[in-house]
């Protein structure tokens, strides 16, 4: 990712973290106060693609949109219900396994 200096008409390198999203054209992307939003777009190696990332414009720092809803699930659940939100993060687990 670049950041582009207007008055010098400049592009620097960002060294970004986290779970960078793959490379992708026909994206759509949205700017909310200090975050950016990035979701779908297509792949050359996987076609569409589907979910979404965050990155934090203070940190340069991408999240996957999914793992931060499931987050906020699991310590909303584990509140409420400890038992279900102990399933709800095994669930989870599960889930990463087969994915990855």
């Amino acid at each position: 990712m670049y950041l582009y200096f207007v008055e010098e008409g400049t592009w620097q390198l960002l060294e970004c973290k986290g779970d960078i999203p793959s490379p992708r054209v026909a994206a759509t992307m949205a700017a909310v106060d200090k975050k950016l939003f990035l979701f779908g777009g297509l792949s050359q190696n996987s076609g569409w693609l589907e979910g979404g990332h965050v990155f934090d414009t203070g940190m340069y720092f991408w999240h996957l949109i999914f793992q931060l809803l499931v987050t906020r699930l699991c310590v909303f659940c584990s509140m409420q219900n400890p038992a279900l939100g102990q399933k709800l993060k095994l669930l989870v687990k599960v889930l990463r396994r087969g994915i990855n």
